[in-house]
């Protein structure tokens, strides 16, 4: 017996139309200059998709596509002439880092917090003789699934996500 198909032909408008849904392409992972070119952070910002931990000589990949415009991100601050590294986290990388890069190089050391491993690294560029030069910043990894989220819930899971990182 013979069997008769029919199929609906496209119209005019979905041929010359995109799709609506549009497969997205995975981004890589690893750190990222942002687009522009006027970025504060491009000239300390040390792209590439592993870091290198000067403890224990271990490479780790990063976690995630991180670039100066992400939100959320873990981050590791470099002194290059000593090789020393301190983790931290924030909101957005750029204000955040500007705030260190215009300490280091104005030599302001007030009113740091000296809990945390980003800020005694920064301290350390007060302890020996340094320029901005020897700061070098590499952007980790991005918490993932937290945006939306209060900065009351978001705040205790990057700093969770940052201890992953120190150890």
């Amino acid at each position: 017996p013979q069997m008769v198909a029919f199929r609906k032909g496209r119209t005019v408008g979905q041929l010359v139309s995109k799709p609506l849904l549009v497969r997205s392409v995975p981004l890589a992972k690893g750190c990222f200059l942002c687009p522009s070119a006027s970025c504060s952070l491009h000239p300390f910002l040390v792209s590439g998709r592993s870091i290198t931990s000067c403890r224990n000589g271990l490479t780790f990949p990063v976690g995630a596509h991180v670039t100066c415009q992400s939100t959320d991100v873990i981050y590791v601050i470099c002194c290059t002439k000593c090789n020393k590294q301190g983790v931290g986290e924030c909101v957005r990388p750029v204000p955040w880092m500007q705030q260190y890069i215009r300490r280091i190089s104005q030599r302001d050391n007030s009113d740091w917090q000296e809990s945390k491993g980003d800020v005694k690294i920064v301290q350390h560029f007060f302890e020996s003789p340094h320029t901005i030069a020897d700061l070098s910043i590499m952007l980790v990894d991005k918490v993932p699934g937290i945006q939306g989220m209060w900065e009351a819930v978001r705040g205790p899971v990057r700093r969770r996500w940052e201890l992953v990182w120190m150890d």
